[in-house]
């Protein structure tokens, strides 16, 4: 749990778990770091596709050659690997399925 926990204040979420919090919201900080995840992946798939079309345009090259940092992106995603992708690709549907099994056990055992 306290990897869970170091995950979500990473991005400025805190929340003090113990013994006493309700399995409510031990559910919720889980739901909420699966669509995080699903969210940071499906983020690097389409900065995947952006990259891909700028490469092909010489014309937004052009416009982006004065900034050595985003050329440094550019060259990070140039080089990704497709293996990489079907990773991201993977994992993205993962987290995605896993908040609708999650979900829809929820509804189907009436639990709330």
């Amino acid at each position: 749990m306290n990897i869970l926990m170091d995950f979500l204040k990473l991005f400025g979420i805190n929340v003090n778990i113990n013994e006493n919090t309700s399995p409510f919201l031990i559910l919720l900080c889980c739901i909420l770091v699966l669509n995080i995840i699903g969210l940071l992946c499906f983020i690097n798939f389409l900065l995947y596709f952006v990259v891909i079309y700028i490469t092909e345009h010489k014309i937004l090259l052009d416009k982006i050659s004065d900034k050595p940092y985003l050329l440094k992106v550019l060259n990070i995603y140039k080089k990704m690997r497709f293996s990489y992708l079907i990773f991201d690709i993977s994992l993205f549907f993962i987290s995605i399925g896993s908040v609708i099994w999650l979900c829809g056990r929820i509804i189907l055992s009436g639990a709330l």
